[in-house]
């Protein structure tokens, strides 16, 4: 069995379509060969069953006919004058002639009323008559058959031996009547052979025999089967037996198996048994049925050589092509998933690079957009405190300008004090020059001129000293102007450097408005830069997850390739292309990543096990038909 399997598995498809077309065909023929096979043979044995029944009731009928022939003829023997007369001569000689023309009589007798013999002829090759003390031996008042005619009741007795001659006989008795009162008998015997040859033209038919029985099962007449056989123990006997007519198949006498058709013949009381040997009769059954055979072999040729030429251009040969084609396809889908799973590979370990480094500079651009919020945030505060330091400047500059003023004042009053100082010190000089001048006088003056000489010295003192307090204080003025005149420059230096610095708290107070501006403006800039990083990120990750399944499904589609090839292979070795023998393993398919799967970087994947779902039901049912080519393959 498993040779017979493996031989199998190694068919072509067309092989295979093949031989199952050919067992189609070959159960059709068997099944319409036996359906017309058994009809036939039921309709063939229901003609040999009907044909039997004809015969046997076309030998019926004759044979009735002939034993009313003949009982028509012993009564129209017994209705003549000369019988009625007890004419002995002339009885003798109608009896010779009766016995000597029909040859079925074995003997033929004239009893009186007492069953004594009158006249009488034997048959055995010729006629002997049979007449006194020889004829009145012949006492037969004794016998059942003699009892029943001489009441007038015509008799056909049973078979039995006849006492003259010691022959197989069968009577037939007609009273004779003469003025009404009967007054004797003519008993005739009719050779069961005579009788038995009436059934000849159904014995010549090869197996076919035909015999009569009484109800006792004794044969009547002879037959082949019946050779040493006292009583039949048939199921023709025991129907005959039971008074009953049909037809059947059962074991004759010599055990043989016959279509047999018996008659129960109700005015003998005897059965017609008419039987056919079943071989014999069903010999043109067997030889239509090798006919069918015969044909229907070589229906089933010509349907082999037909089916083979169909499925080699119909079936196989597009076979053929189809495999190419998916040969090369599944070459071509081998290499491109090859590819395919190295570059999604390649893709998933730069996505997932990728997601880490901008989870990084997301990291970083939070701590930046942190930074910058407080650089923003001093930036505010600066230009705060710049806006006050200006307006100390500008305050500064009121007070500069109104302590230049107060200076210029001061150096106008020390102009004008340098000027009443300057008249002060004339006028010293002069009330020098007054003193001196007195002194002179008073020295002129003598005595008179010394109290004024006193006084003019104490003037002149006093002048000296008014002089050189003047000169002091002139210098002082002037030391102080030249102060003042320094205070002025320096002021205006310290006014000029306060409006500089003035300009400068300006320009930077600007500046530091603008700063702040554009710390806001950044702030808000990395913000948005932060929250398109962090969708960038989740793109990432979603392109790395998608990377992953990419590659998972390439390394999927990759097995599928492979299961492909095989799938080919397999087709090949079903149309039996015998250029590929090497035997494929399809790759087992891998499982599929799930929630918390590392990816090829080794990280765990930032995707759940949800989104493979659908690469798992767009490659199942590949799956499938894969497992189903696997399966039809060993078919």
């Amino acid at each position: 069995m498993g040779r017979q399997g493996k031989v199998w598995g190694t068919a072509g498809i067309g092989q295979r379509m093949t031989i199952a077309v050919l067992a189609i065909l070959l159960i059709a023929i068997v099944t319409t060969t036996g359906i017309v096979y058994n009809l036939f043979s039921k309709s063939f044995q229901q003609s040999v069953e009907d044909r039997l029944v004809a015969t046997g009731l076309a030998n019926t009928d004759s044979f009735i006919q002939w034993i009313k022939a003949r009982q028509d003829e012993i009564r129209y023997v017994a209705s003549l004058d000369q019988v009625r007369n007890k004419n002995e001569d002339a009885i003798e000689h109608l009896l010779t002639q009766i016995i000597s023309n029909s040859g079925f009589y074995d003997s033929i007798y004239f009893v009186d009323k007492n069953g004594t013999g009158i006249v009488g002829v034997s048959y055995n090759g010729e006629a002997i008559p049979i007449r006194g003390e020889n004829a009145r031996q012949f006492q037969v008042d004794d016998s059942s058959w003699f009892k029943e005619a001489i009441k007038g009741i015509p008799v056909l007795s049973e078979p039995l031996v006849s006492r003259s001659t010691g022959n197989r006989v069968s009577k037939v008795v007609i009273p004779v009547r003469a003025g009404g009162e009967i007054i004797g008998v003519v008993r005739a015997a009719v050779r069961l052979e005579s009788i038995t040859s009436q059934l000849a033209d159904t014995e010549r038919s090869e197996g076919t025999v035909a015999y009569l029985i009484n109800r006792s099962g004794e044969p009547v007449s002879k037959a082949a089967s019946l050779e040493g056989v006292d009583t039949v123990q048939t199921l023709a006997s025991k129907q005959i037996a039971a008074k009953q007519s049909g037809v059947g198949i059962y074991e004759n006498a010599s055990g043989t198996t016959v279509v047999g058709s018996y008659k129960y013949i109700d005015k003998l009381g005897w059965g017609l048994i008419v039987e056919e040997n079943q071989q014999i009769a069903t010999a043109e059954v067997y030889t239509v049925f090798w006919t069918i055979i015969g044909v229907s072999l070589g229906i089933l040729l010509a349907a082999a050589f037909l089916v083979v030429v169909l499925v080699r251009k119909n079936i196989t040969h597009p076979f053929e092509e189809a495999i190419k084609g998916l040969s090369a396809a599944s070459e071509q889908i081998s290499s491109a998933s090859s590819e395919v799973s190295s570059s999604s590979q390649t893709l998933a370990e730069g996505s997932s690079m990728q997601a880490a480094s901008i989870e990084e500079t997301s990291s970083s651009m939070e701590e930046i957009a942190a930074q910058t919020k407080q650089n923003s945030a001093n930036a505010n505060q600066a230009n705060r405190s710049m806006k006050e330091t200006s307006d100390i400047v500008d305050s500064g500059m009121e007070s500069m300008k109104r302590m230049v003023n107060a200076i210029n004042t001061i150096m106008e009053s020390s102009n004008e004090t340098s000027r009443i100082v300057k008249t002060i010190d004339e006028i010293a000089f002069q009330t020098n020059l007054l003193a001196l001048n007195a002194a002179v006088e008073a020295a002129r003056a003598g005595e008179a001129g010394k109290g004024f000489a006193v006084v003019a010295e104490e003037v002149r003192n006093l002048a000296q000293r008014s002089a050189e307090a003047a000169r002091n204080t002139s210098e002082l003025i002037e030391q102080s102007q030249e102060n003042a005149k320094n205070g002025v420059e320096v002021a205006d230096e310290v006014a000029n450097q306060l409006g500089s610095i003035n300009d400068s708290s300006d320009a930077i107070e600007t500046l530091i408005a603008e700063i702040a501006a554009a710390s806001h403006e950044q702030t808000q800039g990395i913000n948005q830069v932060s929250n398109s990083m962090s969708e960038m990120d989740k793109v990432v990750q979603s392109n790395a997850a998608n990377s992953e399944e990419t590659a998972s499904a390439a390394k999927e589609l990759s097995s599928l390739g492979a299961e492909l090839e095989h799938m080919v292979y397999s087709l090949r070795v079903l149309v039996g292309d015998d250029t590929t023998r090497e035997t494929l393993q399809s790759p087992k398919i891998s499982k599929y990543r799930g929630e918390g799967d590392t990816n090829i970087t080794g990280e765990k994947a930032h995707y759940p096990g949800k989104q493979t779902e659908g690469t798992i039901k767009t490659v199942r049912p590949i799956t499938e038909t894969a497992e189903f080519a696997d399966d039809f393959s060993g078919f």
